[in-house]
């Protein structure tokens, strides 16, 4: 799910791993998500680099991130993919 937050910053908000992610000045954040699957308000900041993951695996969700916070969506069709 795609969603803009109050400052404007798009998220993608993966429910299933627990996380909605962010870019800023390039690089790829992620904060745990709520119950209400939506980013904590007063959140903890990770570097997707920092996880505690194989490096080939931080890289593959890197530019999935990437390449989904940096499109150039319509409001529309944040719509149609978020209804998948």
């Amino acid at each position: 799910m795609i969603v803009t937050g109050q400052d404007g910053t798009r998220w993608f908000i993966l429910k299933d791993m627990g996380y909605g992610f962010f870019m800023e000045d390039g690089d790829v954040f992620a904060v745990q998500l709520q119950e209400n699957g939506l980013p904590h308000d007063d959140p903890v900041v990770f570097l997707v680099d920092d996880f505690d993951w194989p490096q080939d695996e931080i890289d593959k969700l890197k530019r999935m991130m990437l390449s989904v916070l940096t499109a150039d969506l319509s409001v529309e069709e944040i719509e149609t993919l978020n209804a998948l």
